[in-house]
């Protein structure tokens, strides 16, 4: 069994979900640990693969497992299984009844397959302002902040904390646009409390769009600690991001 963990696959970011052979006393916990990522997503924003090998269906345990994909579904776009066995056949039962797009393989790399071309296919998050894309191999954190101001900056600021949040310490790569921001003494407040925050989560941070502001970068980063760098645009800073995921030996 593996704890929670996000993966990518053909430029999809993939929540697993490892399962496989769990006592009740490990299935309770794992699942309380993949409802903090989970509930901490945007809604329709999850691609999820869950592993059900040798899973034994005791009746408390299942009772545990199907309130966690109940109170799941909103977060989910398209979920798949694989290990279901004899029970593959009740999925499009449970689909019809809950809603829900969940599908059940036997492969791995073909659950994988359909996941990734699930969130192709969905593709209604690409305007989300706080979304993980793929580049190079990695995953990064695309939060915009682009000509918001008051309460929705606010907005994007609390989604992109809880996202931050939701991820293993230094395991993080954001990238954020900050062209045309409205700044008042509360969304300043906000945005530091944001910055300090994020810190334990954060690998390394690109921001595009600081303009005469990206020379306090460097003095910042010696204060904090912090790995972050200034660009003019999406493209030097996504590739920079993937630099660091390798030269911290992320691949």
């Amino acid at each position: 069994m593996d704890a929670p963990k996000f993966v990518t696959h053909r430029g999809a970011s993939i929540l697993l979900l490892d399962y496989a052979g769990a006592s009740a006393a490990q299935l309770a916990a794992l699942l309380e640990e993949a409802e903090q990522i989970i509930r901490k997503q945007p809604p329709r924003s999850l691609l999820i693969l869950t592993r059900m090998y040798g899973y034994e269906f005791a009746s408390e345990s299942t009772k545990l497992l199907l309130e966690h994909i109940d109170g799941n579904g909103p977060h989910a776009r398209a979920s798949a299984v694989v290990g279901m066995g004899h029970l593959a056949p009740v999925i499009p039962i449970a689909n019809r009844m809950s809603g829900r797009d969940l599908e059940p393989f036997d492969d791995e790399v073909a659950a994988l397959d359909w996941l990734a071309s699930r969130g192709a296919a969905g593709g209604d998050d690409t305007n989300e302002p706080v979304r993980f894309v793929a580049r190079d191999g990695c995953r990064i954190l695309r939060i915009d902040f682009r000509g918001a101001s008051g309460a929705e900056l606010l907005s994007r600021v609390n989604v992109a904390a809880a996202t931050i949040q939701s991820q293993q310490e230094r395991s993080v790569l954001t990238l954020t646009l900050v062209n045309g921001i409205a700044y008042d003494k509360v969304v300043t407040a906000a945005i530091k409390e944001y910055v300090r925050a994020n810190r334990p989560y954060v690998l390394a941070g690109a921001v595009v769009g600081l303009d005469y502001l990206r020379q306090i970068i460097l003095p910042l980063n010696r204060l904090t600690g912090r790995n972050l760098r200034a660009f003019d645009d999406e493209g030097s800073a996504g590739a920079w991001l993937s630099a660091e995921w390798s030269r911290h030996g992320r691949n």
